[in-house]
């Protein structure tokens, strides 16, 4: 998982009614840390932070 940084090619989340408010997409996040996580593991992660899922062979990997 990727945690933090900055969100590349920033954009609104759009539905069928428009914009979704506070619903953001946009790849790849620059600067951010990466975790891998485990099946038990559990993170903790503020609102206002960016993340991205990133599968990997071994599970997923988190950046911050």
């Amino acid at each position: 998982m990727i945690v933090g940084g900055k969100i590349a090619n920033w954009q609104n989340l759009m539905d069928k009614d428009g914009p979704v408010p506070g619903e953001y997409r946009g790849q790849p996040i620059v600067g951010g840390q990466t975790f891998k996580v485990k099946a038990g593991d559990c993170l903790l992660i503020p609102r206002t932070r960016r993340i991205s899922q990133n599968p990997t062979r071994a599970g997923l990997a988190t950046s911050s």
